[in-house]
């Protein structure tokens, strides 16, 4: 119930349920387990996604520790949430630690087996938004083409992380002075934000590096412009 408060906007109702579920992990004596783990991973996320970055640390390295006392660090969602901490620290302009961090999540979602899937291209666009920080922008295309792949092997081309990561590209493309290709991505950003009525001020639009939200207002203007004209 939670999770489904988060995906409608519900942010605060989503809150109090996770606070209850909490209580409810508590009381059963479950505070131990890889599902509690998972719990508080998706407790850092409401967090982060209401704008509470040091709760969103906090609660996300205590999701860490639980994975690593129930030996559950070979796993996707324990890869999962070392990226959560990168990105974090990604926003907090850490990007050197936001790196490592990446890395670390990367060896894990492979050891894993779950480096087919929109959570290992969520990193990969991560990873290169990261480069692009750190102005090497080089790399950063390198890493944000294979995050466009791998969207689209996983069949995750028509969501709105995809369309972000797109915006990501066009600024790294705009920075290396490829401006035409820089525009096809724009233009593609705009029309699966279109189709799906979607914005790039949602939650995973908003938690990347400074350059990465630069690059979304402009394509919000161009999207904008878009909808008057159609």
């Amino acid at each position: 119930m939670a999770k489904n408060a988060m995906g409608q906007g519900l942010l605060p109702d989503a809150m109090e349920l996770y606070k209850e579920a909490e209580q409810a992990f508590v009381r059963a004596e479950a505070t131990g387990t890889p599902n509690y783990a998972v719990f508080l991973r998706s407790l850092g996320s409401c967090h982060r996604a209401l704008g509470q970055l040091e709760e969103a640390l906090d609660i996300y390295d205590r999701s860490r520790i639980a994975f690593e006392v129930c030996d559950a660090c070979h796993t996707p969602n324990y890869a999962g949430v070392v990226m959560d901490i990168g990105k974090c620290k990604l926003v907090q302009g850490k990007a050197q630690v936001a790196m490592s961090l990446f890395l670390e999540a990367e060896r894990a979602f492979h050891l894993a087996g779950s480096y087919l899937t929109v959570h290992y291209a969520d990193l990969l666009h991560a990873m290169g938004c990261c480069h692009s920080e750190l102005e090497d922008n080089e790399k950063a295309l390198q890493i944000l083409r294979k995050a466009k792949e791998a969207y689209e092997a996983c069949g995750g081309s028509k969501t709105t992380n995809y369309a972000n990561m797109l915006s990501d590209l066009a600024y790294c493309l705009n920075c290396l002075g490829r401006v035409e290709e820089a525009e096809e991505c724009m233009v593609s950003t705009s029309q699966i934000l279109l189709q799906s009525h979607a914005s790039l001020g949602s939650f995973e639009g908003q938690m990347l590096s400074p350059s990465s939200r630069r690059q979304r207002q402009k394509t919000e203007e161009a999207l904008a412009v878009m909808e008057t004209i159609g």
